[in-house]
C-alpha cells in the first residue's frame, strides 16, 4: 500500500467512514476500519502512525451505530 521506496514517507493518511450514508453496512464497518488501519500500519513499519479521530465525527470514535440517541426529546405541538 505505502511501500518503502516506492512512495515517499506519508505526512498524513486520511480515512473516512461511510456508514451513515449506507455505503458501508453497519455490521461490517468496524471490521473494515480495523483492517484498513492494520494494513496501513503493516505497510510501513518504519513510520509511526498516530490515529486521530475528528472531534465532530458523527457517532464518535465507536461509530455511527453506537451514537447516543436523544431519548429525552420534547414533543412539539402545533398551536392553532
Amino acid at each position: 500500500m505505502l511501500t518503502v521506496g516506492k512512495y515517499p514517507t506519508p505526512g498524513m493518511v486520511t480515512l473516512c467512514r461511510s456508514v451513515r450514508d449506507g455505503y458501508t453496512a453497519v455490521k461490517y464497518f468496524k471490521d473494515i476500519e480495523e483492517n484498513v488501519l492494520d494494513s496501513i500500519h503493516d505497510s510501513r513499519k518504519d513510520v509511526h502512525f498516530n490515529v486521530i479521530y475528528d472531534i465532530n465525527l458523527l457517532g464518535g470514535v465507536k461509530g455511527w451505530p453506537t451514537r447516543k440517541r436523544n431519548v429525552h426529546m420534547k414533543k412539539t405541538t402545533k398551536k392553532g
